[in-house]
């Protein structure tokens, strides 16, 4: 081969292995490692190509690392406040435009959030706030708490958590501080605890906690201190106690608590002054005590003690002055005495105390001077006597003393001087006198003395003048005379006399002269005559004498006598026939005049 070929291979050789040196074996061209692409479209630009030895950084990048998720010149997302963190939502498959993330990842919600599957409660994860209410209802078995609601401080309306199969408790709200109006927890089948709301300051509405079976306890350290509206815990069995609102001043409305199976006490009531509407507490088996209302002095409407069978007492109401509604005790099967009363002064309304079997005296009510409806006292069957009522001035309706078996006398009533409504003393077994009556001189209802097996007279009723109503005396077993009715000069409704095995006449009645409705004489099996009607000039009804098998005799209508309605005499075992036909020719009788049956025997 001549020697100038020979040269020239040997340059060419040395061409190719220059152009091998300044490139790579994947295709980079000389000089194509420096400008900045990826030249041999393996997916890595020249500055992160191990091919690319000595290439230049990629201009402005300041987190190169093999994996970044947009590298590019000019790329700054390690800045502080970047969202490529530990963590972070950029990972692969993000589009990595703009940053999502807020601080923390809570954000103010608006309008009402309405909660019943678990994506509901993934939707309301990042709300801080929501501008109204929230409503948890019906969630199933499967959630088993709020903890997804960690970021949430405020509702601005109500919130309401109920019907909730598997909720075990309300921890995921410890943040919520603020709600605008209520919270009910309710029908929660399995919640254990509302521990959660213990950050809950204040309420513009209603706290109502009912049907939870399975709630034990409210935790404690509670920050709720005023109740807009009303405070209620209803038929929540296991509940222990309410200890947890021992910071809670007012409530606005009522204050209910019923039905809840195992509560001992109300402590945690101990800082309550004041009840803006009704204050009630109703069926609780297990209740002792209501100690810790000792602080309370206003209630706004009625106060209300019904069927808490272990209560033996109402200290817990020993601030009370007025209730400006009614005050009824109830069925309250321990309770031996109301001394817890002993500040009360007026009742607006009725008074009423009923089956509390283990009552003893109402001593507790000295302070009381006046009751605005009914005063009802009605079996107690251990009541021994009402002289704990001896200050009471006034009564605006009825007085009803019932069926109290040991009940000896009414002298607690000395101060009443007249009685608006109905007078009603009706089977009081061991009743045998009503001396306490004396001061009483006008009655508007109807005086019923009825069913009292004990009572031998009427002598505490001698300055009755007048009684707007009825008249009934009826089935006292040992009555033997209505001379205590010596005063009484009118009527207005009907008289009824019945049912006196021990009568034996009406001289009581001596000063009677106007009845304005009937006047029923009958089965009074001692009764001898009816002289004591002697001055009756009026009967403004009906006018029956039955069935009064001793009475020889009813000259005592003879008159002058003008009866509105019918006269019947009739069925009067011992009457003379003639002479009960001669008494009603006498008689003026505006309607049938009926004498039959009268089969005694004619002088």
């Amino acid at each position: 081969m001549p020697r100038s070929v020979l040269h020239g291979l040997l340059c060419a050789l040395l061409l190719v292995l220059a152009a091998c040196l300044a490139g790579d074996p994947e295709g980079n061209a000389p000089g194509e490692c420096s400008d900045g692409l990826d030249n041999d479209s393996d997916g890595l630009l020249d500055c992160l190509d191990s091919e690319c030895a000595g290439a230049p950084a990629c201009a402005g990048d300041d987190d190169d690392s093999a994996g970044d998720d947009d590298d590019s010149p000019g790329d700054d997302d390690d800045t502080s406040g970047d969202d490529d963190t530990a963590g972070d939502d950029d990972t692969a498959g993000d589009d990595d435009s703009g940053d999502d993330d807020t601080s923390g990842g809570c954000i103010p919600c608006t309008g009402e959030r309405y909660v019943d599957s678990p994506q509901d409660l993934a939707d309301a994860a990042q709300c801080e706030s929501i501008s109204g209410s929230l409503t948890i209802e019906g969630l199933g078995p499967e959630v088993v708490d709020l903890d997804a609601l960690a970021c949430l401080t405020s509702v601005s309306e109500s919130v309401n958590i109920q019907f909730n199969e598997g909720l075990l408790n309300l921890d995921g709200l410890a943040g919520l501080q603020s709600v605008g109006d209520s919270l009910f927890v309710q029908y929660n089948d399995v919640l254990q605890s509302i521990a959660g709301l213990a950050a809950v300051s204040s309420l513009l509405g209603d706290f109502n906690v009912t049907g939870n079976p399975a709630l034990a306890e409210l935790g404690s350290d509670w920050s709720l201190a005023e109740i807009g509206g009303s405070l209620e815990f209803t038929e929540n069995t296991v509940l222990l106690s309410i200890d947890a609102l021992t910071q809670v001043g007012s409530v606005g409305g009522n204050l209910h608590i019923d039905s809840n199976d195992d509560l001992l006490d109300v402590d945690g009531l101990t800082a309550l002054t004041e009840i803006g509407g009704v204050f009630g507490i109703f069926y609780n088996p297990s209740l002792e005590q209501i100690d810790g209302l000792a602080s309370l002095e206003t209630v706004g409407g009625d106060v209300r003690l019904e069927g808490n069978p272990l209560l033996q007492d109402v200290d817990g109401l020993a601030s009370l002055v007025v209730v400006p509604g009614e005050l009824q005790l109830q069925d309250n099967l321990a309770l031996v005495d109301v001394d817890g009363l002993s500040a009360l002064q007026t009742v607006a309304l009725t008074l009423k105390i009923e089956d509390n079997i283990s009552l003893v005296d109402v001593d507790g009510l000295a302070s009381l001077v006046s009751v605005g409806d009914d005063l009802d006292i009605t079996d107690n069957i251990s009541l021994v006597d009402i002289d704990g009522l001896s200050n009471l001035a006034f009564v605006g309706g009825d007085v009803i003393i019932h069926q109290n078996d040991p009940l000896a006398n009414v002298d607690g009533l000395i101060g009443m001087s007249q009685i608006v409504g109905t007078l009603s003393l009706f089977a009081n077994d061991s009743l045998a006198h009503c001396d306490g009556l004396a001061g009483l001189s006008f009655v508007a209802g109807t005086l019923q003395i009825s069913g009292n097996v004990q009572l031998t007279d009427l002598s505490g009723l001698a300055n009755l003048a007048a009684v707007n109503g009825s008249l009934t005396l009826d089935a006292n077993g040992s009555l033997q005379s209505l001379a205590g009715l010596s005063g009484l000069l009118e009527v207005g409704g009907a008289v009824a006399i019945s049912n006196h095995p021990q009568l034996a006449n009406v001289d009581g009645l001596s000063s009677l002269n106007t009845i304005g409705m009937a006047l029923f004489v009958i089965d009074n099996s001692a009764l001898v005559d009816l002289d004591g009607f002697a001055s009756l000039s009026a009967v403004g009804g009906n006018l029956l004498v039955e069935r009064n098998n001793a009475l020889t005799s009813v000259a005592g209508l003879s008159g002058p006598l003008h009866v509105a309605g019918n006269l019947d005499l009739r069925y009067n075992e011992a009457l003379c026939q003639l002479h009960a036909e001669d008494t009603a020719a006498s008689v003026t009788v505006a309607g049938l005049t009926r004498v039959s049956a009268n089969n005694g025997a004619c002088p």
